[in-house]
């Protein structure tokens, strides 16, 4: 059987002017995800991140398929250099 690769995506938001181009990356990739169980997406945001996706979006970071860590979240699977990869 051969080696299934998963496919890894991190993704930061940080409060400037990329919120549009942040959602639609994210969208397109639930859509993808919803076919590709592999895929794995990990989401992090700072306070003022969150604020401005919700206001020039009008969306919710927390309503998003993925795991959405806070800025301060230094357990998260990709914060350490030394963390293993799937």
């Amino acid at each position: 059987k051969p080696e299934t690769k998963k496919h890894r995506w991190v993704i930061g938001v940080s409060g400037a002017s990329g919120a549009g181009y942040s959602k639609r990356l994210i969208d397109a990739l639930a859509a993808r995800a919803k076919e590709d169980k592999t895929l794995r997406v990990d989401l992090v945001a700072s306070h003022n991140g969150r604020a401005i996706y919700r206001d020039e979006t009008g969306g919710d970071l927390e309503k998003t398929p993925f795991r959405l860590y806070a800025q301060n979240d230094f357990n998260a699977p990709f914060a350490s250099g030394s963390a293993p990869l799937p």
